[in-house]
C-alpha cells in the first residue's frame, strides 16, 4: 500500500459529475483501475434522462482511504 495523494483522497470522498472539482481525469482513471471507484448514471430520473454520470467510491476505496488516514496519524 502506498500513501495517497491529496487529489486521490479528495476523489475517494466526493461524489460529483465528470470534470467537477479539483480532481483530474487521470486520477479518476487510476482509481477506477484499482477498483476503488467508478462512474455511473446518477440515481434520479433526470440523471437517467440526461445520462448524467456521478463518481461513486467502492468499499475497497473507502478502506484505502481509511488505511491512509490511519497511517497519517502515526
Amino acid at each position: 500500500m502506498r500513501r495517497l495523494t491529496d487529489e486521490e483522497r479528495t476523489a475517494l470522498v466526493e461524489v460529483g459529475e465528470p470534470g467537477d472539482g479539483p480532481v483530474s481525469e487521470g486520477t479518476f482513471a487510476e482509481l477506477a483501475a484499482l477498483g476503488w471507484g467508478y462512474w455511473a448514471v446518477g440515481p434520479t430520473v433526470w440523471d437517467w434522462i440526461t445520462r448524467r454520470r456521478s463518481w461513486y467510491v467502492t468499499a475497497a476505496g473507502r478502506a484505502a482511504l481509511e488505511y491512509d488516514t490511519l497511517a497519517r496519524k502515526t
